[in-house]
């Protein structure tokens, strides 16, 4: 997957801190290679420094890899692996708050051993991408933005992992005699960065994956095309492989929703057919959300008129449900489509209009058939509202 491509149009990628919610700048990233947009410029604070060297030096294979089996043990010292229940993350805080109160910090040497074996600098160097990081140097309380040419030869992996050095829970990273942290406490999207980075740029994508840290404000005079998710994307601190994986899907179908490619918002469709199903059921449903508001007050009225209205300006996250649509088996009354688990799912041609492959499907309904996730994802069932069946509100 090139990064450079010597046409017009020149384009930045920003890619914001976040921990373990960087799995879903991987899938934006796989999105961006299949719709054609390549990029010149990127820049990137924390995790987002981390994959934004893999994107400079178009390592995309090794970086899906990466994420794509991560899990705590690969990324700190000391903690055990997470799973979807209670005990699991207590057990992980628990070690959290050792590692803190004794050692200062959890220890991420084998995130840095991986990274060391991915990253090559030459390579970086050589690829014509203008790449840049933001840390903070502890030792005297200032930022420091520096582009790939401003770092000296050989040190790029110690700016990388300093920039991701989320301290206090990660120990700080000393290079030569100075203590750097996180960069996100300065700068956690560093859009102003990019814009500033000597090329003449046509367009902005900055991916937002909701981190803690501050987002200074930047208004460029091009366009700033702002990738993010409608979901929770988990804690930043818990790298639990499901959860990781998810992310790599959400991010995916969001930048494809951003380029115009699907609609929706919290869901994907496919173009154009948001509309079509707006004309088909809008009045339906706008009849039910009457008759659903109509016994409430005026006060409880205005309080869901106003989370409604909020949640479509994307300042509501939706939270993960045990059950939600990328993880688990849907009820028997979607259609889902299975493919062969031997089958690598990027070379499968879906064979819509195969009774075969779908259960349940019919001839005529006028709904297209699901847009498949271009991933390297082994075989999983992807779902499909049953929209073309009996509507429950129709009138």
């Amino acid at each position: 997957m090139p990064a450079v491509n010597p046409s017009k149009e020149k384009r930045a990628v920003v890619l914001g801190g976040g921990g373990a919610k960087g799995a879903y700048q991987i899938g934006v990233w796989q999105a961006l290679g299949e719709l054609g947009l390549d990029f010149q410029v990127v820049t990137g604070t924390s995790v987002g420094a981390l994959n934004g060297a893999l994107m400079a030096q178009g390592e995309f294979e090794a970086a899906y890899d990466l994420w794509w089996n991560m899990d705590n043990t690969q990324v700190m010292e000391g903690i055990p692996s997470a799973s979807d229940t209670l005990d699991s993350r207590l057990a992980v805080y628990r070690a959290f708050i050792r590692e803190m109160v004794t050692k200062g910090g959890v220890d991420i040497s084998p995130l840095e051993e991986t990274i060391r074996s991915i990253l090559d600098e030459e390579k970086l160097r050589q690829s014509g991408v203008v790449y840049g990081i933001v840390t903070v140097d502890m030792t005297t309380l200032t930022p420091v933005r520096l582009y790939l040419r401003d770092m000296p030869q050989g040190a790029v992996a110690d700016y990388m992992i300093a920039s991701a050095s989320c301290f206090p829970a990660f120990k700080p990273r000393t290079i030569e005699k100075s203590r750097f942290i996180d960069g996100g406490y300065y700068d956690n999207l560093p859009v102003e960065m990019a814009a500033k980075a000597g090329v003449p740029l046509s367009e902005i994508w900055a991916v937002d994956v909701d981190g803690v840290g501050i987002k200074r404000s930047f208004c460029p005079e091009i366009p700033v095309h702002t990738v993010r998710s409608c979901w929770d994307l988990g804690n930043f601190l818990i790298f639990e492989k499901d959860q990781c994986r998810r992310n790599i899907r959400l991010g995916y179908w969001d930048a494809m929703k951003t380029a115009g490619a699907c609609d929706g918002r919290a869901y994907a469709f496919p173009a154009r057919e948001e509309e079509r199903l707006r004309l088909r059921y809008g009045a339906s449903m706008e009849e039910l959300c009457r008759r659903l508001l109509e016994p409430l007050g005026e006060r409880a009225r205005s309080a869901v008129e106003g989370a409604a209205l909020a949640r479509l300006r994307g300042e509501l996250r939706r939270r993960r449900m045990k059950n939600d649509l990328l993880l688990a088996k849907p009820p028997g009354s979607c259609w889902v489509w299975s493919p062969p688990a031997a089958t690598p799912w990027r070379n499968l041609t879906p064979p819509w209009g195969s009774a075969s492959r779908w259960s349940g499907a019919k001839t005529g309904s006028g709904i297209s058939p699901p847009i498949p996730c271009q991933g390297r994802a082994p075989a999983w069932e992807r779902p499909w509202p049953p929209w073309g069946r009996s509507w429950p509100f129709s009138r």
